[in-house]
């Protein structure tokens, strides 16, 4: 499955499906995750990459609202931002980008303060 997003140049949220979620653009995450979820007949999907050879694809925005849908529908639900030179999702999430993938690969930081939950 290949999934396109363009984003226009004054769209100001990134966060569609949290902030916006009766929109058409929210719609087609949750499709995407339907997609997903129906795509492994055998069990179901426990681990999902979203990858681009280009910056500015529209992986950190189709990552943030996929995963959205999966907590909105009562999925244990990780996003790890394995960008090492130019991590996006601490923006998109709001949040400091102090205790990430990095301090965890180097040991400098345990894994339960490396993650973040948020309990909405």
């Amino acid at each position: 499955m290949v999934a396109t997003y363009v984003k226009k140049e004054n769209t100001t949220t990134t966060l569609f499906v949290y902030e916006k979620p009766k929109s058409t653009i929210s719609e087609k995450f949750r499709g995407i995750r339907s997609n997903i979820m129906f795509s492994k007949a055998n069990g179901e999907v426990k681990r999902l990459l979203v990858t681009s050879e280009k910056p500015g694809a529209g992986k950190s925005t189709v990552v943030s609202n996929v995963a959205i849908t999966y907590a909105q529908a009562g999925y244990k639900t990780l996003v790890i931002d394995g960008d090492m030179r130019k991590p996006t999702q601490n923006y998109i999430f709001n949040e400091q980008n102090n205790n990430g993938l990095s301090s965890l690969i180097i040991g400098r930081n345990d894994y339960v303060r490396s993650n973040y939950v948020d309990r909405n």
